[in-house]
């Protein structure tokens, strides 16, 4: 079908997205703030972000009812195993971004 996107397709595009992202942070370490989705609905990273933006944040309009990833899909397949992987990277990265940007301590 013409504009459609098979599964291997996709996660081979959002693979190289996020590898070429990680590639340009490395390059460009203070200039970054890596969030999650979770972080910002759980209002985790909301302090992070708005010490990075400089300005207030309203969360007045997050809702976690709009999420539409289901966390339970497993896909066993050399590209979505991949992926798999640099999400765990992209995790950790954002778990540290938060930390530092909020001035929270790690102990």
């Amino acid at each position: 079908m013409r504009g459609s996107w098979k599964r291997a397709e996709a996660f081979t595009c959002w693979f190289r997205t996020y590898s070429r992202l990680f590639d340009v942070m490395a390059r460009e370490e203070q200039k970054w703030l890596l969030v999650s989705y979770d972080q910002i609905m759980n209002k985790q990273a909301l302090p992070a972000l708005a010490r990075f933006a400089e300005a207030d944040v309203d969360d007045g309009q997050l809702d976690p009812s709009v999420s539409r990833s289901d966390a339970r899909a497993q896909y066993d397949f050399g590209v979505a195993r991949r992926c798999r992987d640099l999400y765990r990277r992209l995790e950790q990265r954002s778990a540290a971004d938060v930390t530092r940007w909020s001035g929270q301590t790690t102990q």
